[in-house]
């Protein structure tokens, strides 16, 4: 969730509160709902909405914050070394990959320098030890590689290194890549015949 989330929430929230006929005094609504809303920040708001229906269906008193975590979506082979996503990074990182990893060109201060007019790409984060950064992301429900977006020399980089890498693979590669899969006498690939 995020803070364009927190209306949506301390709605849901009220309306929770008040199914569970829990008196508070002026001030702790308020008070609760913040503590709740930053408890949760780490899922989506279709997430924490669904988990809230879950306590009101199994719960006969109002959920303390570890039976709301323990109704949120997990991974259950998520190692414990690996960092949960942000809500900010994983709605990126879902534009991202909605996107294809490659968005408009940008004419930000570093593409200009660059001289680019590309388009950004989105590209791997590395760790000190040059392995991919890696993170789980609670909408998707799976640990995914993390990224950002390029600009500027890093987006040039990326771009000489792509034509590189296709220069290197050749054109015969490339035309058989590219064309669909042909029938093998007369028949598609795992028809019998």
């Amino acid at each position: 969730m995020t803070i364009d989330d927190r209306p949506n929430f301390a709605e849901a929230f009220r309306r929770l509160v008040q199914t569970f006929r829990v008196r508070l005094k002026a001030g702790e609504l308020e008070e609760l709902t913040t503590t709740y809303f930053k408890l949760l920040q780490g899922w989506t708001l279709e997430e924490v909405l669904a988990a809230g229906k879950t306590c009101i269906t199994t719960l006969k008193k109002f959920p303390a914050p570890v039976d709301w975590l323990s109704a949120m979506p997990t991974k259950a082979n998520v190692a414990a070394d690996v960092r949960w996503m942000g809500a900010d990074e994983a709605r990126e990182y879902s534009r991202a990959e909605a996107l294809g990893y490659e968005d408009a060109a940008c004419d930000c201060l570093l593409c200009q320098a660059a001289g680019t007019d590309r388009p950004v790409r989105f590209v791997p984060d590395f760790t000190a030890d040059d392995r991919e950064e890696r993170a789980f992301h609670p909408a998707k429900n799976q640990i995914v590689t993390v990224g950002h977006w390029a600009h500027g020399e890093e987006l040039v980089r990326c771009y000489a290194a792509r034509a590189q890498f296709y220069g290197l693979l050749g054109r015969s590669a490339l035309r058989r890549m590219a064309r669909p899969l042909e029938l093998v006498g007369g028949r598609e690939p795992g028809q019998e015949g």
